[in-house]
């Protein structure tokens, strides 16, 4: 392959880097127009005809420079400036290409690589970045052989030295990369706030639930979440219920949040209830727009260092402002059925609300099913029951027809779980029984790869409590047993590839995207404890402080052993030509600041016949070792340095 050629396609690939992620994120006009500039530039290059002069394309970079920036684009301003960049880009490919072209294209290739980033930090950054890093390393070699061998072919021998050593410089930077990436300061904030609305697709969770609203959210595959389980390993059973929103407002169509009347008292837990059992999780959460944060039903406590300001209240988690970007938190959760609290007289007084306007089969049927009975808890059970035995449907539609959805439901016994969940926590407080809606998600897919929870939007659910003196808020699900979202057959279960691949973006999001300065701070005193191990005589290696340390020990004494083998490989072949040099000097020959070494021997051998063997002989052997890595015998250097006596 001829050299020229070789440069462009080394330079073609690091703009493909660069330009790769933001398609995503430019108007389609940009990415076509890119497309067609590649085309052109690349036949240009190929063919080596430029007809467009300097001076018309930075008249037509400005002019599409002020048209990038002034279009609205997905992402924001920063978006808006990198659609900039690509037409700098576009521009550059435009041109012929020198040693200083690629340069620039490289540098353009990093802006657009770290602004993509800026955008949306997904998986695929890691493998450009490794791919950018291999061809700028490949490029930065190339450049002066390229420069030195024109048009002429390049030797086998040149491209297989350069890929080596190309290979050899990039596997020697990984550790540095990481160590970087550990070590680099972190903040508790975004270096720019600007950027923490931008860049991620947004799921269809509301802050309300109204009928037909919750079919229409499962009804997509897109992630909602994902939670790990540290202290317990394999799925739950039986399947989790993942608390979101508590909605005790209802106007007969929709459910929304209450906001607490100032003199309500906040839940007292009932003595009786004993300690509970907790279970931890990390939920790695994917934005939805909302400032609903979910954990296992019903989370008593979270972890400050993750949530800053959010609060609980009710056994959800409410973020202060709406999560617009992917988010890691911690939280404990209590998963018995009962929240055994005891809240105050105005609280359940709003639970007991019934809207007007509903139609009088709601109250009829629920009538007919207690019948006298004044017990709240046999009052739940006789409707659960109802709802589990009385050939109702679940599925993903609403009833057909016309008039209020509620009778449609009740006649046709056909619907979601919106409908299940509102229906019955109406009848409760028909009753006399203080009864809220709860939205959130049922089950999800255990990925055992990575022993946690795949939570997607197919498995969105709502459910009921319902307030039992003396035991708190009841837990019940009136969508009957076996079609639910967690029933088997209702949600596909993703393949094993899917799931390996999943695991894969979550091990990306919680060391690359989760590690701030709170773990940081944790890790560098892992790897502080794990370096004073040895003086406590532990070998084993088992956290990742443990492998930190123990990769920076291995990078230092890689390091000294270079360092040392190429000291003890120049060091007496560079100290026998020093020596040399200094005798010469003597003799009145000093070599020139621009003289070679060979030219020097050549000379000072001219001027002294009778050391002409020893300088030549020590000017070789020093070549060699210097620029050859090729180390003299010792028997050599002992012999050269007996015959500096006859310089």
């Amino acid at each position: 392959m001829r050299a020229d050629r070789l440069s462009i396609f080394l330079t073609y690939g690091m703009a493909a880097l660069g330009v790769l992620p933001m398609l995503l994120y430019v108007s389609p006009v940009y990415a076509l127009l890119l497309a067609i500039l590649v085309g052109v530039g690349l036949t240009w290059d190929l063919t080596e005809r430029h007809p467009l002069s300097s001076w018309l394309i930075n008249i037509l970079v400005v002019l599409g420079l002020i048209v990038a920036v002034g279009t609205p684009a997905v992402g924001g301003p920063i978006a808006r400036l990198l659609s900039g960049s690509v037409v700098l880009m576009g521009a550059k490919l435009l041109t012929p290409k020198v040693a200083r072209d690629m340069l620039q294209v490289m540098l353009l290739s990093l802006v657009l690589l770290i602004g993509s980033a800026m955008i949306s930090v997904s998986a695929t950054f890691g493998p450009l970045f490794l791919g950018y890093l291999a061809l700028c390393t490949l490029t930065l070699l190339w450049l002066p052989f390229g420069t030195t061998l024109g048009r002429r072919m390049v030797p086998r021998a040149t491209l297989k030295r350069v890929g080596s050593v190309g290979l050899v410089l990039m596997v020697g930077c990984l550790p540095f990369v990481l160590l970087f990436f550990v070590g680099l300061p972190r903040t508790q904030a975004p270096i720019w706030r600007g950027a923490a609305n931008m860049g991620t697709e947004v799921t269809g969770f509301s802050d309300s639930v109204s009928l037909g609203s919750v079919s229409r959210i499962a009804q997509s595959p897109a992630i909602a979440f994902r939670a790990e389980l540290p202290e317990h390993k394999g799925p739950l059973l039986p399947a989790p219920y993942w608390r979101g929103l508590v909605l005790e407002n209802a106007d007969g169509f929709s459910w929304t949040q209450r906001d607490p009347l100032p003199e309500e008292t906040l839940p007292q837990r009932l003595a009786s209830a004993g300690p509970a059992s907790l279970i931890s999780q990390v939920i790695y959460l994917e934005p939805h727009g909302e400032k609903t944060l979910f954990g296992l039903d019903r989370v008593v406590r979270a972890d400050d260092d993750t949530l800053g300001s959010q609060f609980v209240y009710d056994g959800a988690v409410q973020s202060t402002r709406a999560v617009t970007r992917r988010m890691l938190y911690r939280v404990s959760s209590d998963t018995s059925p009962y929240s055994a609290v005891a809240p105050s007289a105005l609280t359940l007084a709003a639970n007991l609300t019934v809207p007007s306007g509903l139609p009088p089969i709601v109250a009829q049927t629920a009538g007919d099913v207690v019948g006298g009975e004044r017990d709240p808890y046999r009052i739940t059970q006789l409707l659960l029951d109802h709802f589990a035995q009385g050939d109702y449907t679940y599925a993903l539609r609403s009833p057909e027809g016309e008039g209020h959805p509620l009778k449609l439901f009740l006649e046709q016994k056909v619907g979601y779980c919106e409908y299940f969940a509102s229906t019955m926590a109406l009848m409760l407080r028909m009753e006399g029984v203080p009864a809220r809606v709860v939205a959130g998600y049922l089950g999800g897919d255990y990925n055992t790869a990575g022993d946690y929870y795949l939570v997607r939007q197919l498995s969105a659910h709502t459910w009921v409590e319902a307030y039992i003196p003396g035991q708190g808020w009841l837990r019940v699900d009136p969508t009957p047993p076996g079609q639910g979202p967690a029933a088997p057959g209702v949600v596909e279960t993703p393949s094993r590839a899917f799931m390996l691949l999943d695991w894969a973006r979550l091990r990306w999001q919680a060391l690359v995207l989760g590690y701030d300065l709170g773990m940081q701070t944790a890790l560098f005193a892992s790897v502080a404890a794990a370096l004073a191990a040895p003086l406590k005589m532990r070998f084993d290696v088992d956290g990742l402080g443990d492998i930190a340390a123990l990769l920076l020990l291995v990078t230092a004494l890689l390091a000294a052993a270079l360092l040392w083998r190429r000291g003890s490989r120049e060091g007496e072949e560079a100290a026998l030509y020093a020596r040399l040099l200094r005798r010469l000097r003597r003799r009145g020959l000093d070599r020139d600041p621009a003289e070679g070494p060979r030219d020097f021997a050549a000379r000072a051998a001219q001027a002294l016949p009778a050391g002409a063997a020893s300088i030549e002989g020590i000017t070789v052997v020093y070549l060699d070792a210097r620029y050859g890595g090729r180390s003299a015998d010792r028997e050599v250097v002992q012999r050269l340095e007996r015959s500096l006596k006859d310089v």
